[in-house]
């Protein structure tokens, strides 16, 4: 209706101006959008003014970036006289705002030119001298902080910048600046919690500067003049240290009890009662042990970010002295669970795992040993034997890189020569079972070299590994010659059939294919080998041997036998993939097929997978249509 009303701009105006009053600053924002987008033509000092507004209204939503872009469009606009210093305070405010300190100390430096008084003008020299700490200006921080005092006196605001210059001036060492502003704030007129916080600042200056007496005594004088203050708390707790350190524990237990009765932050309370709990337990007896658990429990009860894992130690050290050996090694055991990084576990480690092993309990043990393998400044017959006891339980979990890791670092150490002997066995066993043949080799000849006692009951399985490695780098006549001279050594060697094995092996190697099958065939029988996966490498072996004699029938059945009388995976899905090339030769091809397709269900995970899908593929566009509906219908398991 009054759309056309000249009188409208300026309504609108008021309306915008109210709402930046009521703090309504997105409503601030939308009206002096809309004087902008309505009113292109309006006079340049009132679009500026316009602009002007709109910013402050981003200021107050902390939108500093919007605020610096929307002041940037009245560079080119003709300004009042009024308006240019509130243009400079707001580009600094929005600058300020984005941490662009630098830039923002001009914006300040020329709104202090054209303005004099105002509280702006407080509030401009205060976060000026934010600019010139920001930006390591320090002189010019002292400076301004001088000027604002002559200008303002010190109140509130003036206290809190320099309060913040001094703790900063503190943080990046300048010790010389922030003493300077520790002693503004501690001047007797100012209130209590500034002049505590120069008296704690200028007493930890001290401490800085290794003057302790000089220190203390400010703290003592902190302690007097601003008791209530939780910088007193502070003083308290150094008064405390002190008397610690000259070994007048009596008197730093009572200080520190002092703390925990008199002041209210949580923060000095458990700083103190985690150390007049230490002290009481020094001190002994039962009256200062029951007060020091009570203080610990209070403690480790506390919310918030504390030294728990201190908390717990001496916990399990208050309960071992109280005589509570079960809760003791309970509180030993929940530290190494809850803090591993605590530089307390090496010690309460070490007293667990010997409990553990002595109960026969390794599973208990193992993770015990990982940890305080990896702290520092174990003792060190401690540490070989308990790094031996963890490559012997990645053994028995096959992590063979990390019997590798353990047997490698014992065997470079200074140890016993039993244990040196042991680790450098398993330490070849290491290599051999991660099929690093030529040094698992090189290792177990240097032992053989050095083992004088053949009723040694490693020295069979030396020969053994020996032999193994020989021949997995096709050295087999040097492996046959190992085995049958250790065959004669040892008569009554349990894995005998591991022998048998190496022999056939020798025999296939040299083209005797009928003797090695004879060979294979004992492992496969012999009483203490027939169950194992070497067995079931024989049986496979049996039917390659009828593979490479081209005798395609004799290798399906040994190979057929591999998958029904073994349990082994692996050469199970060989010897499907072996019987299926078996079958292509023979051109069964729809036998090929479901071999095929048996190991693909069956051993999904298999190497020969890819390998089956690629020829049953092949095979599939050989067949005749009718030999595919024949398939289709047909099982997949193939006749044996």
């Amino acid at each position: 209706k009054h759309r056309n009303s000249p009188l409208r701009p300026s309504v609108i105006e008021l309306q915008g101006r109210h709402h930046f009053k009521s703090k309504q600053f997105e409503e601030t924002v939308g009206t002096f959008a809309l004087l902008l987008d309505e009113y292109p033509d309006a006079k340049e000092p009132t679009r500026a003014t316009w602009h002007y507004l709109r910013s402050l209204g981003y200021l107050g939503l902390s939108r500093f970036g919007k605020a610096s872009k929307e002041l940037g469009k009245t560079k080119s606009l003709t300004m009042s006289d009024e308006l240019v210093p509130l243009i400079e305070i707001a580009r600094a405010t929005a600058l300020f705002g984005m941490q662009d300190y630098s830039l923002a100390v001009k914006h300040y430096d020329r709104y202090l030119q054209l303005a004099l008084q105002g509280s702006d003008v407080r509030r401009a020299m205060n976060e000026l001298t934010i600019c010139y700490t920001e930006t390591g200006q320090w002189q010019k921080a002292a400076q301004t902080i001088s000027e604002t005092t002559t200008k303002f006196g010190l109140d509130s605001s003036n206290l809190k910048t320099t309060q913040f210059v001094a703790e900063k001036a503190f943080d990046l060492g300048n010790l010389e600046s922030a003493e300077q502003l520790f002693q503004i704030l501690a001047r007797p007129e100012n209130p209590k919690k500034y002049r505590g916080r120069g008296l704690s600042g200028l007493a930890w200056i001290k401490m800085e500067n290794e003057d302790t007496e000089g220190g203390y005594a400010i703290f003592e004088r902190l302690l007097t003049e601003c008791p209530e203050s939780n910088f007193s708390g502070e003083a308290a707790l150094a008064r405390a240290k002190f008397l610690e350190e000259s070994s007048d524990l009596q008197g730093a237990a009572q200080m520190y009890g002092l703390v925990v009765r008199r002041f209210q932050d949580p923060k000095l309370i458990n700083v103190a009662r985690l150390r007049r709990a230490y002290l009481l337990q020094k001190l002994g007896g039962d009256v200062n042990l029951k007060e020091a658990k009570t203080l610990l429990e209070e403690f480790l009860k506390s919310p918030g970010d504390l030294p728990k894992d201190e908390a717990v130690y001496q916990m399990a050290w208050v309960l071992h002295d109280l005589k509570q050996h079960d809760k003791s090694r309970d509180t030993f055991a929940q530290l190494i669970k809850n803090h591993p990084e605590c530089k307390y576990v090496p010690d309460a480690a070490y007293r667990l795992i010997q409990d553990y092993m002595s109960k026969g309990d390794t599973k208990s043990a193992q993770p015990l040993i990982t940890k305080l393998l990896g702290i520092e400044d174990v003792p060190p017959e401690v540490y070989s034997r308990v790094l031996f006891l963890n490559g012997q339980l990645a053994a028995g979990q096959n992590r063979w890189s990390d019997v590798e890791s353990s047997m490698s670092e014992l065997s470079q150490r200074e140890i016993e020569p039993a244990l040196l002997q042991k680790s450098e066995y398993w330490l070849a066993e290491s290599l051999y079972r991660q099929k690093k043949y030529k040094a698992s080799l090189e290792q177990f000849v240097s032992l053989t070299e050095r083992m004088k006692n053949k009723q040694d009951k490693l020295e069979p399985w030396i020969r053994l590994r020996t032999a193994q490695c020989y021949g997995y780098t096709n050295q087999w006549p040097t492996a046959v010659e190992i085995v049958t001279k250790a065959k004669n050594d040892f008569p009554s060697f349990e894995a005998e059939y591991e022998y048998d094995f190496v022999l056939a092996r020798g025999l296939e190697d040299d083209g005797m294919l009928a003797d090695a099958r004879t060979m294979y065939t004992k492992v496969i029988h012999s009483k203490t080998g027939k169950s194992t996966e070497t067995a079931a490498v024989s049986q496979w072996r049996i039917g390659e041997t009828y593979f490479h004699q081209e005798q395609y029938v004799n290798a399906i059945n040994a190979y057929y036998k591999v998958d029904s009388l073994f349990s082994y995976p692996r050469w199970r899905s060989a010897a499907l993939m072996q019987a299926g090339k078996c079958q292509e030769h023979l051109r069964n091809h729809l036998h090929a097929i479901k071999l095929y397709t048996q190991l693909i269900e069956t051993f999904p995970e298999s190497q020969y997978v890819s390998d089956a899908k690629r020829r049953m593929a092949n095979l599939n566009t050989e067949l005749p249509t009718n030999a595919k509906t024949s398939q289709a219908k047909s099982s997949s398991t193939p006749r044996r």
